[in-house]
């Protein structure tokens, strides 16, 4: 499984028109105990919106690496909630 975080966030184009911020795959990824998967990134993904940012940027996952159609895209968020 491969992910993918484009530049751009316009899911009205082509994945492969939204050039490429940041790629990784799941091969590398660890099994722990509870079945949770671990991955270390060789770059950090800072959580901001902005140019090193991935707020508002669009993700899609793909199958391998040959990235011929997407699993599932979508669009990195974040909501602030208030504590009670």
């Amino acid at each position: 499984m491969v992910v993918v975080i484009h530049k751009s966030g316009d899911l009205t184009r082509k994945p492969e028109d939204c050039g490429l911020f940041q790629r990784f795959a799941f091969s590398n990824a660890s099994v722990l105990e509870d079945g949770t998967l671990e991955l270390a990134l060789n770059t950090p993904v800072s959580l901001q919106v902005g140019d090193e940012g991935i707020i508002g940027r669009r993700v899609s996952v793909f199958s391998d690496a040959g990235m011929s159609s997407a699993l599932a895209e979508g669009i990195v968020g974040f909501n602030f909630t208030n504590s009670l």
